[in-house]
């Protein structure tokens, strides 16, 4: 399954940088996760691991929820910092199961205005993040989303067909500032398939 994540130790970093602040509440976290139709859903897992964290024998590393190894792991947050028009990509391979993915769903710190970043994959054509072109999580949308809302960092999925066999390409890039900020950082991507689910 595409679970190329990077290792506990720079999720934690991107977090303890500016990363989620969705409490409990706003998850749905009232002992059973809760999902909409933007949060990605692990057909074999749907349930929370409360176990504690994973552990995982060198010299494979954790990727996201589950050991792997270490050339599977995407490195994260993906920093898209600097000037306007910075570019940063991340390369991953996906089988021909994967590829089907209907949507890439998102993660994002310090997304606070419309049309700030735009996402590629692969030859396809540069999308431009608003609230018309994604599908965003209920909590944040219901606090603002993409136009200066409560959350720092927001949860939201985009429709593409341009995965495909072999190696891809997902770019990110950094589109404008509004004099202040000088980027987004990507915590956390994954692959969806039409229903929503894990790949």
């Amino acid at each position: 399954m595409f679970h190329r994540t990077a290792a506990v130790a720079l999720l934690s970093l991107s977090l303890a940088c500016g990363g989620d602040d969705t409490t409990e509440e706003d998850a749905g976290l009232d002992g059973a996760a809760t999902l909409d139709a933007s949060e990605p859903r692990d057909a074999s897992s749907d349930a929370r691991n409360d176990a504690g964290p994973i552990e995982c024998e060198a010299p494979r590393v954790v990727c996201a929820d589950r050991c792997c190894d270490p050339d599977e792991a995407i490195e994260l947050p993906v920093e898209v910092l600097g000037a306007e028009g910075t570019v940063v990509e991340r390369r991953f391979e996906l089988s021909a199961d994967e590829a089907r993915a209907a949507f890439l769903w998102m993660q994002v710190n310090n997304l606070g205005y419309q049309n700030k970043a735009s996402v590629r994959v692969n030859e396809g054509a540069w999308v431009d993040l608003n609230h018309d072109t994604v599908e965003m999580h209920d909590a944040e949308r219901r606090r603002g989303g993409m136009v200066h809302g409560g959350h720092g960092t927001i949860r939201f999925r985009l429709a593409t067909t341009d995965f495909r066999q072999g190696e891809n390409v997902v770019a990110f890039r950094f589109n404008r500032s509004d004099g202040i900020s000088m980027g987004f950082r990507v915590v956390r991507f994954q692959l969806l398939d039409a229903d929503g689910r894990d790949l």
